[in-house]
């Protein structure tokens, strides 16, 4: 079997898109040594990528420079290297790949773009549209990360059911250990970080809701709120607004403890050192904080329309997160003691070894 991917993510993305990159490709490279895996990325890049894949025999790392090799150069190359399948591992398939032989498979994360169009530019929300709408014409097998991407597929593309199949995204292998006593000492010491806490991550865009759950945090009863840590990629234009915002309404000495981008172990271990994960996201296509959270052992309070059902009364806490007055008192009643899944149940539903039987199933079957 020769399977190739579109590794750019998992190259150049330390989060998102490149965990779960990494996290697929590493499945399949550990559980079938005998395939030969083809990586395409533009641009070399090895400080996320595991140590192990530069020096395993079976894979071949192709690297370009420039969008036109892995928008068009890359099909007549599947063909010189004898590829059965190629994978596009985020949301999109190189223009020409109707003339590769091979099977055709893409994942799709989500299509916010079409949900929440005033959340994106013109040129991106253009560009992101016609990507989505190639890959699933063209595409064999379309893989959805979530019930919601899938519906959203059918929704806005007219995607085929019988094309979709749903293969949840996995979290980092990281979260389903205990970070070191030292690293949450350390973390606490550098950031001011006293006592109990709530956690918000990934100040990334409105759709994230932040500006509401501070109005909400403000109301909370002074004997029941805590300090509120959050996280999220500074140097964008949206990063520079959450920090005004935060500032203006007293920062560090009001209990608003702003980190900014942090990396994956100073993530982790805040998972496990907060009291809550407070993730009132309006829309998602899958969540993956929340994933993240129930493995650190760490209750979540998340808006209603995100899904996760399964765990409700098991760690998740649905709000109506559009309403300041329901997240209120949602706040006021979470409890950091409520009882978890197990890794073992999370493992089942959403772990890469479950995950690996559907794949290899697509990969390996005959139906297009």
């Amino acid at each position: 079997m020769v399977i190739a991917f579109d590794a750019k993510r998992a190259f150049h993305n330390k989060s998102g898109l490149g965990n779960y990159s990494r996290v697929l490709i590493e499945s399949v490279r550990a559980a079938f040594p005998e395939w030969r895996i083809i990586l395409y990325s533009g641009g070399k890049d090895w400080d996320l990528i595991p140590y192990e894949w530069t020096h395993d025999p079976s894979i071949t790392m192709v690297h370009t420079k420039g969008s036109y090799f892995r928008s068009y150069g890359v099909v007549s190359d599947l063909d010189i290297r004898s590829t059965w399948v190629y994978h596009g591992l985020s949301n999109e398939l190189p223009i020409p790949i109707g003339k590769f032989r091979g099977k055709k498979i893409v994942t799709i994360h989500d299509v916010i773009f079409k949900f929440r169009p005033r959340d994106y530019g013109l040129i991106d929300r253009t560009i992101y549209n016609l990507k989505t709408a190639h890959a699933v014409k063209n595409a064999d097998v379309i893989i959805a990360i979530s019930e919601q991407t899938k519906k959203d597929l059918i929704l806005y593309y007219g995607a085929n059911a019988r094309k979709i199949r749903i293969i949840y995204q996995d979290a980092d292998p990281i979260f389903r250990t205990t970070p070191a006593d030292t690293l949450c000492e350390q973390i606490r010491r550098q950031y001011r970080i006293d006592g109990k806490f709530w956690l918000f991550s990934g100040a990334s865009g409105p759709r994230k809701n932040l500006p509401r759950l501070l109005e909400a945090w403000k109301k909370v009863s002074p004997e029941k709120r805590l300090p509120l840590v959050i996280t999220g990629p500074e140097k964008s234009s949206y990063g520079k607004k959450v920090r005004r915002m935060i500032e203006d309404a007293g920062g560090n000495s009001a209990g608003l403890i702003w980190l900014g981008e942090v990396e994956l172990e100073t993530l982790h271990a805040l998972y496990h050192m907060a009291d809550a994960l407070l993730y009132p996201s309006l829309y998602e296509g899958f969540g993956l904080p929340v994933l993240e959270a129930l493995y650190s052992g760490t209750p979540v309070l998340i808006s209603e329309t995100l899904g996760f059902e399964q765990w409700y009364d098991k760690g998740v806490v649905p709000v109506d997160a559009s309403n300041v007055d329901a997240l209120v008192s949602s706040l006021e009643r979470i409890d950091a003691t409520e009882k978890t899944p197990s890794h073992r149940e999370l493992i089942g539903v959403y772990g890469a070894e479950a995950n690996l039987k559907k794949l290899v199933e697509i990969y390996t079957s005959e139906d297009r």
